[in-house]
């Protein structure tokens, strides 16, 4: 996402020292709790948000008949004849601790591919092992979000 959005795109370490794997209830507990803080902010006052899962796959439509299905598009890093991201979406009424299993799992490397955003898609969360990539509307508001949240960002020029 980085590289498509570069002007709206930030990132935060889930931990301190951007240290990527939790040992302790406390580093898992701080770790739910930046991704619940950015995705609270995210959200404002609205409730409502899309959870968008993607499958990878050699085939250019999606094998699971009973899974809901949003679109397929060709996967781009490789030839885009060759592999698929099938996407799944789910509508979810989000409050404070509704995802936690979800970000979990993403911290924990079972789910990858994840994208949290409102249907209106003006702002993407992509959770993962170690942190999150997000995409706002604008350089102001990416600025703003690095700003109160510049001891969660990397030390790195790149800001990976």
């Amino acid at each position: 996402m980085k590289e498509l959005f570069e002007d709206q795109w930030v990132r935060f370490h889930s931990l301190p020292g951007s240290k990527r794997a939790p040992e302790t209830d406390a580093e898992w507990a701080g770790l739910i709790a930046r991704h619940n803080t950015v995705i609270g902010e995210l959200l404002g006052t609205r409730d409502e948000l899309l959870v968008i899962f993607s499958d990878v796959a050699a085939t250019p439509a999606p094998d699971e008949p009973d899974v809901t299905f949003w679109t397929s598009v060709p996967w781009h890093y490789s030839d885009p004849d060759l592999l698929f991201a099938h996407l799944y979406v789910t509508c979810e009424e989000w409050q404070r601790g509704s995802l936690d299993d979800l970000l979990r799992m993403a911290a924990e490397d079972q789910v990858a591919g994840v994208i949290i955003a409102p249907p209106e898609l003006t702002w993407l969360y992509h959770p993962y092992a170690g942190g999150a990539d997000v995409i706002l509307p604008s350089t102001a508001d990416r600025d703003a979000m690095a700003s109160r949240h510049s001891d969660w960002r990397s030390r790195h020029p790149s800001g990976l």
